[in-house]
């Protein structure tokens, strides 16, 4: 995944050195960025508290 977005990344370069104008790519780019800024957040918070609940029966055991 990250080998995608930093391609991406590499392409929207390449297209603003060269002048190009990429129309609606910082609304794309933006929505993403939120997507994945809140997915990620919500990713960690269920991963710990799954870690938080293992601990909690692996230590009363």
């Amino acid at each position: 995944m990250l080998a995608a977005v930093f391609g991406a990344a590499v392409l929207l370069a390449v297209f603003h050195w060269l002048g190009w104008n990429v129309p609606w790519i910082g609304w794309i780019v933006a929505k993403a960025g939120i997507k994945l800024a809140v997915g990620g957040f919500a990713g960690l918070a269920v991963g710990f508290a799954w870690l938080r609940a293992r601990l909690r029966t692996g230590a009363g055991s």
